[in-house]
């Protein structure tokens, strides 16, 4: 080898090698004829010519599809190569939008102009004077059911849209005078003409629209107009072509804010249940039942979402029908047995003036069902669908399409017998046969054949060779099923020109005013959106909800006084109570508030609540009655002005300038103190002067609520408030209105502690916290003995939500949170051990007393409040307190007992009872009665805070059983008999053997079959068990009821999606209390750091980490809450066992 040719490191550095002139010099070609010669391809028998571009041409079996060959990406990596759902795209920018600027604070999406109506608010003003042409609507249902898409639904009925422009521009939905007569419609112009769509319009929050759901109860005011009885030859008295106004309530679904769906019916009058048809009845819909029958509040039924039975669940018409029997069977049961349970608490079921008398089943042909699919504009009654048939014996033919009725096509009838006996030869004589009128479809609906055995359905057997049997379908399936499945077929699966068939056929066989047509381009639409516009050429209004719904809910000026006196705390045999039974918009000023909305733009608070008497004007003087109102007390009363007066759209809002009783009104220029709920009336010497003027007075010139402004709202000139001063004409003798809700799931049991990331900022979050307290019904605010701030939320999702307006919408401010835990609450399990006694300060006073545990389920009763309204903030407890001794009759209490109970605590309707178990010969009356007050407010103070965690207590009877009072009465002050009596308790509830108690939740999972299994093993790792699981019928999913400490639950729903791959849905709410495991005093337990505790050692555990987040001593002192005297006793009594 030669050296030179290679360097050190074994490269050749030699000359060239000369080029070889065989088969690689032939092929070698220039650059620029690569792409255009072909490359020749070497195998052993011949040189084949290959062309990259031909090759496709050769052999593509589809002449029509264009190929693409593309070697490099022609998009940026920021863009997906699978473009997602315009939905998804949309909830991303909404939550991109929510997050672009951590001190925006405008989340409100509001209109930008005046939306074009079908109807103008002057006519709606004047349908404001008339409250027998209103009607105040709750809608209400589970968590994705479609209630905010059927109101959707119901806005773009009232809306001039692309579709509806012409046909609105001939029909008015407004008429003077109630309807009565004279055209008074709003005209389309070129700018109303354009495509709106509604997709979700009530959740008008940026969070709203990106968590995909509900968190406010939003109202909005629309103008209806009942078209379908027009036209119509029906001999009963029916109202043709009135137009009504609907106040409307869209709610949340998710069972976190069901406290927004309480204060949503405390306004109405009645209340539209939305089920979906699959689901059916869930515990969300169950616990709305019993609040509306709680509160008398009038409810109709419709059956959302028939499209999954077609396009989901793929059932047979026939199937479909028995599916959509059942879920309003499945309501119907469970309304009895609510409304037998809680009948005497229902505010429509006792006897009175004005009532209104319920009628508690849900039935098609009582029309109060209407069966829907809010995707596609579905929106039908019996009645509604009826008309689309015919125009005649309207009710006779809607009664015959539910139930056991039957469609007999060989002779056009209707009958009562599921099987047609018929000959072969009449079968053949009746295809040959045009359809009969629709007055031969209402006879023989008792057809009888002599050879028909009515013993089993068949023929006799000896005519079985000249006789048929034919299964007939219901006139359900038949006239109202099988044509809508017919539609989403062919619609979903159908070209253009077998469509155009299947549509013209359809528009044979309907009434002559109903056409369904589509355009050239509806065609290159989705699938969906062509059958959205199909659908909306059969309901094509709103005729069908708003018969369903004044036929069902009755009228403010019917509903009124029931309405009132189920919130009502006082008297009802005043004055004032006639002016409410009367509706009268003369009468005293009477308003509820049950709502406060914030308004970013503004940062104040508008009020929202519903006028019972009188007229409220814009720049009056009202009294805002608070919440620790009295009649005696008048101290907790506001005086301010009222700076504007609203119409709330939920986008937009329209001022006026006056209301009168049974509307609803939203105030802005009032918002200074922070209460959930408030009564107003007119101030100080105002009397009756301002209200008249009666009606309502017309809508000013249409400003909205959004970017372009409108009438400000915000505090008035007269700056700070002044209170009444203790006047005798305070209120004009009215008390305070007040929400009883006894739902469990309402009590907020998840609590998280707060404190600013900038300790500086201290002032700014305690500022935010007062309006998170006021924004949100169920919030309780707390102030631990540590400093630490605490909130106390339904569940995590609602945790979540006021978090975020605390951060970004009221406080502007970074927080930090701690983990979140639950609220306990302590009990006993035994009587005391011995009697208690202790001496107050002055050592100059003696009590003595025991403890006892409440039966099983007293505690519960008292604080579901089962008997009429109750005051929620103890205002007024009288009625309260003589309603719960009555409920303990029922648990074999005697009549000494009841009739010497002082007090429930730690309020009037608290879990504690407080009995005066006193000897009347061995102590003086007149001195215990002078110290009754003293000892009650001892013995709420006592109960409001344990002695083992400063938690409530709860199921406990306190048995005051002996007392000595000194007959000075500067020895029997409250100073002194308050802290004894608050030692006292403690010192008998620690000798009955404490326990602390745990909120425990309900969860209802839905899940298929085959996560079933998992769903165990999560409960069980969570210290929760298993109610019971069952198939949901007609559905391939499994329903599992389970219960599970509230404290197990942070982190389920993740960890249960994660292990069923996202196919379980779970919803959890409080449901009772239950005693945790273990003793809390027990000193020889040793907790490990992090490591979890065993079962047994839960209660120690709770005890010392929540003592010790709270600031207190880190275990509970016997010396604290035990006299000297008391000790000694106690020690003797121990000897005894050592």
């Amino acid at each position: 080898m030669d050296q030179d040719l290679y360097d050190e490191f074994g490269n050749y550095i030699g000359p060239g090698f000369e080029e070889d002139g065989g088969l690689d010099s032939d092929l070698s070609l220039p650059d620029s004829d690569v792409d255009r010669e072909p490359v020749t391809r070497i195998t052993r028998q011949n040189i084949v010519e290959y062309d990259p571009e031909s090759a496709y041409k050769d052999d593509d079996p589809y002449e029509d599809v264009e190929v693409f060959v593309r070697e490099e990406d022609t998009q940026t990596i920021e863009v997906p190569i699978v473009k997602a759902e315009e939905s998804h795209v949309e909830r991303v920018y909404n939550i991109r939008r929510l997050d672009s600027d951590i001190n925006a604070k405008n989340f409100d999406i509001m209109e930008e102009s005046m939306p074009p109506n079908r109807f103008t608010f002057q006519f709606m003003a004047s349908l404001m004077n008339q409250p027998e042409f209103i009607r105040n609507v709750c809608i209400a249902g589970n968590l994705h059911d479609g209630k905010t898409t059927l109101v959707d639904r119901l806005i773009e009925h009232s809306r001039f849209t692309n579709r509806g422009a012409a046909r609105a521009s001939s029909k008015g939905l407004g008429r003077e005078g109630g309807g009565a007569s004279g055209g008074h419609t709003q005209r389309p112009t070129e700018a109303m003409r354009t495509t709106t769509e509604f997709t979700r319009y009530t959740d008008s929050r940026l969070d709203e629209q990106a968590r995909e759901m509900s968190i406010k109860a939003t109202p909005i005011s629309l103008v209806f107009q009942n078209s379908l009885y027009e036209n119509v030859e029906d001999p009963s008295d029916h109202p043709k072509c009135k137009s009504y106004l609907f106040n409307i309530f869209d709610t949340p679904g998710h069972v976190n804010f069901m406290d927004e769906v309480v204060h949503a019916l405390a306004l109405s009058d009645g209340c539209v249940l939305v089920v979906d048809v699959l689901m059916g009845l869930t515990s969300v819909l169950e616990n709305v039942i019993k609040q509306c029958v709680h509160d008398g509040v009038k409810m109709c039924l419709v059956v959302n979402c028939l499209d999954r039975l077609v396009l989901e669940l793929r059932l047979p018409p026939s199937d479909a029908y028995l599916k959509i029997c059942h879920t309003i069977g499945e309501v119907n049961q469970y309304l009895a047995s609510t409304v037998e349970l809680l009948r005497g608490s229902a505010g429509g079921g006792a006897e009175g003036d004005g009532e209104f008398e319920n009628e508690y089943e849900f039935a098609p042909e009582k029309n109060n069902v209407a069966f829907a699919s809010g995707i596609f504009g579905i929106f039908f009654t019996l009645k509604s669908f009826a008309k689309l048939y015919s125009r005649n014996n309207l009710h006779e033919f809607s009664r015959r399409l539910y139930g056991d009725y039957f469609y007999n096509p060989v002779k056009n009838t209707i009958t009562t017998k599921p099987v047609y006996v018929h000959k072969a030869s009449e079968v053949r004589e009746s295809q040959g046969q045009t359809k009969g009128t629709e007055d031969d479809q209402l006879n023989g609906t008792e057809e009888y054949d002599e050879n028909y055995n009515e013993n089993d359905g068949r023929v006799n057997e000896e005519e079985d060779d000249k006789y048929e049997e034919m299964e007939l379908k219901r006139t359900f399936v038949a006239f109202i099923l099988e044509p809508i499945y017919k539609l989403i077929s062919h619609v979903a699966s159908d070209e253009r020109e077998e469509l155009e068939e299947v549509l013209e056929e359809f528009n044979s066989a309907l009434t002559t005013e109903v056409r369904i047509s589509l355009k050239k381009e509806d065609y290159k639409l989705t699938t969906k959106q062509i059958l959205a516009k199909v659908c909306s050429c059969l309901f094509t209004d709103a005729s069908a909800f708003v018969e369903m719904v004044i036929s069902t809910v009755p009228s403010p000026k019917e509903n009124n006084y029931n309405k009132f006196r189920v919130h009502y705390t006082g008297d009802l045999t005043t004055s004032l109570v006639e002016d409410v039974k009367r509706c009268d918009a003369k009468g005293k000023l009477v308003v509820f508030v049950t709502k406060n909305y914030f308004r970013s733009a503004e940062g104040t608070f508008d009020l929202f609540g519903r006028v019972f008497s009188g007229t409220l004007k814009k720049g009056d003087e009202i009294k805002l009655l608070g919440p620790s109102y009295t009649l005696d007390d008048d101290e907790d009363v506001i005086v301010r002005n009222v700076r504007n007066i609203w119409i709330s759209e939920a986008r937009y809002r329209v001022e006026v300038t006056k209301i009168g009783a049974g509307n609803w009104v939203l105030i802005s220029g009032i918002d200074l103190c922070h209460f959930k709920t408030s009564t107003i009336t007119h101030g100080l010497g105002l009397g009756t002067s301002g209200a008249t003027g009666g009606a309502t007075s017309g809508a000013t010139s249409g400003t909205t609520g959004g970017t372009t402004g409108g009438t400000t709202g915000g505090y008035t000139s007269g700056g700070t408030s002044r209170t009444t001063g203790g006047s005798s004409t305070c209120a004009l003798d009215l008390e305070l209105m007040t929400i009883s809700s006894y739902l469990a799931v309402t009590k907020p049991v998840f609590k998280v502690g707060l404190e600013p990331l900038n300790p500086n900022e201290l002032p700014k979050m305690i500022n935010g916290l007062r309006a998170v307290e006021k924004a949100y019904p169920a919030s309780v605010l707390k102030v631990e003995e540590s400093g630490e701030h605490v909130v106390l939320g339904t569940g995590e999702v609602y945790l979540d939500c006021v978090l975020h307006d605390l951060r970004r919408l009221f406080g502007n401010l970074e927080i930090k949170v701690s983990d979140p835990v639950v609220r306990f609450t302590e009990t006993i399990m035994e009587s005391s051990s011995m009697r208690c006694f202790v001496s107050t300060a002055n050592q100059k006073n003696k009590l003595y007393m025991l403890t006892q545990p409440l039966q099983q389920g007293v505690a519960s009763l008292v604080e579901e409040r089962l008997n009429g309204a109750t005051s929620t903030y103890g205002g007024s407890g009288a009625t309260n307190f003589n309603e719960n001794l009555r409920m303990l009759e029922k648990y074999g209490w005697d009549e000494l007992d009841i009739a010497n109970i002082w007090s429930f605590g730690p309020d009037s309707k608290g879990p504690n009872v407080l009995v005066n178990d006193t000897i009347p010969s061995e102590v003086d009356l007149t001195l215990l009665n002078q110290v009754r007050p003293s000892v009650i407010q001892g013995f709420n103070w006592a109960a409001k805070e344990g002695p083992l965690i400063e938690e409530p207590i709860r199921n406990v009877k306190f048995r005051l059983i002996g007392c000595e009072l000194s007959s000075e009465y500067m020895n029997i002050t409250p100073g002194q008999i308050i802290p004894a009596i608050r030692r006292l308790c403690y010192s008998s509830f620690l000798l009955s053997t404490p326990r602390l108690m745990e909120p425990v939740v309900f969860a209802e999972i839905q899940c298929p079959a085959d996560c079933v299994a998992s769903v165990y093993t999560i409960l069980s790792r969570r210290r929760g068990h298993v109610l019971r699981d069952m198939p949901k019928p007609g559905t391939p999913f499994y329903l599992v009821h389970a219960y599970l400490p509230a404290i197990e639950s942070f982190g389920f729903e993740t960890d249960l999606r994660i292990h069923s791959s996202g196919q379980a849905f779970c919803l959890t709410m409080f449901d009772h209390w239950n005693i945790v495991p273990g003793d809390p005093l027990d000193k020889s337990i040793v907790l490990k750091p992090l490591e979890p505790a065993p079962i047994p050692h839960l209660a120690r555990e709770f005890l010392l980490k929540t003592r010790k987040r709270k600031g207190l001593t880190e275990d509970v002192s016997i010396n604290t809450f035990f006299d000297d005297p008391m000790l000694s006793t106690l020690a003797e009594n121990l000897q005894e066992f050592y």
